[in-house]
């Protein structure tokens, strides 16, 4: 269907806008080749369609008529529809349904044993591996996001294929099951204490023991490794947000990238960054795997003790700490969700559209 752009003006000035637009030479269509892969780029798609409800108040065709040259600038907004009676009951229950079979049943077996189980549960084994749970994915989460902020802000402020290379390398832990990842460095860190170790006797006749494997360090770099790609993602999508003319204005002041990052970025960055670290926080307290392997001697987290309780088939003693990792890692996830969501654009407040 032809689409008459200068239905509404008068005769003489449809000839003057058609005139002015053939005398317009066609020119080359302009067009930028991608530096990066596509699964890499951000596609926005930028449509003038629109969805109209049938009670809206028409656009004022009638001004545009009496006057060509201005348009109606007025939009019409989707109101928010409660749905009430039997149609409001199905809506809840088809989403409600996946939630209450896949959460909140399995959840409530597990918090009525738990609770029957209170007073043999809250021993002094559960609040040790508690505390040393809540130390390890802090701990996690912090180192984690000074690497992320490190790489994130290298591929912003030295756009080449090391940088973008390197941040991509170091998002492949996360593909890497916790065994995998866990085996893969126990061999040289092993290999770098028994090195170590070896030359210390040679030479002063004294054992330096395991200095690197068997202990935190191992445990958290484990962590660090498998989840640096979470937080990475969402540092690159923080600072993705903020304007470039914002380095660009910082440097013309005689500010250096570093003194930017610190000054206008990082404050910027914080919702990013509270929600890669709750990420991280809550993915380190349930992860197993790289724990049992690396885990110092007598160290037991939330995920460890329950394994062991499991293991043991004292199934009943093990609900206690189960719930409380669905707890530890709900939570934090309920609040980012609230965060996100007050701050989204066109959020929902009170009554009004």
């Amino acid at each position: 269907m032809a689409i008459d752009s200068y239905r509404f003006l008068d005769f003489a000035s449809r000839q003057i806008m058609k005139a002015w637009a053939a005398r317009e030479e066609p020119g080359a269509i302009p067009f930028t080749p991608l530096r990066k892969p596509l699964g890499e780029c951000t596609v926005a798609l930028v449509s003038p369609a629109a969805v109209a409800r049938n009670d809206d108040v028409p656009f004022d065709q009638d001004g545009e008529r009496r006057n060509p040259w201005w348009g109606d600038p007025s939009y019409r907004a989707i109101p928010f529809e409660t749905l009430e009676g039997w149609r409001g009951w199905l809506a809840l229950s088809l989403a409600g349904f996946p939630s209450l079979i896949g959460f909140f049943l399995p959840f409530s077996v597990l918090a009525n044993r738990a609770i029957a189980q209170l007073p043999e549960g809250l021993s002094a084994d559960y609040f040790a591996a508690g505390r040393n749970s809540l130390l390890l994915a802090g701990v996690t989460a912090a180192v984690t996001i000074v690497f992320a902020v490190f790489f994130g802000y290298a591929a912003r402020v030295a756009k080449n294929a090391v940088t973008s290379g390197a941040a991509r390398f170091a998002s492949l832990g996360y593909a890497l099951p916790g065994t995998v990842l866990a085996i893969g460095l126990f061999i040289p860190l092993a290999a770098f204490d028994n090195a170590i170790d070896g030359w210390m006797r040679q030479t002063f006749s004294f054992s330096t023991g395991l200095m690197l494997s068997g202990t935190l360090f191992a445990v958290t770099a484990a962590l660090v490794i498998r989840f640096l790609a979470i937080a990475i993602g969402s540092i690159e999508s923080g600072l993705a947000r903020i304007s470039p003319n914002l380095d660009a204005a910082g440097r013309a002041l005689g500010a250096s990238a570093f003194s930017i990052m610190l000054r206008v970025h990082l404050p910027m960055l914080v919702p990013a960054l509270g929600a890669a670290a709750l990420l991280v926080f809550v993915d380190a307290m349930k992860e197993l795997p790289a724990t049992l392997l690396l885990r110092p001697l007598g160290f037991d987290t939330l995920a460890t003790h329950v394994y062991g309780l499991a293991a043991a088939e004292r199934l009943e003693e093990a609900t206690l700490g189960a719930v409380s990792i669905v707890l530890a890692g709900l939570l934090p996830v309920l609040l980012l969700h609230h965060t996100i969501a007050g701050g989204r654009t066109g959020a929902r407040r009170g009554t009004g559209s």
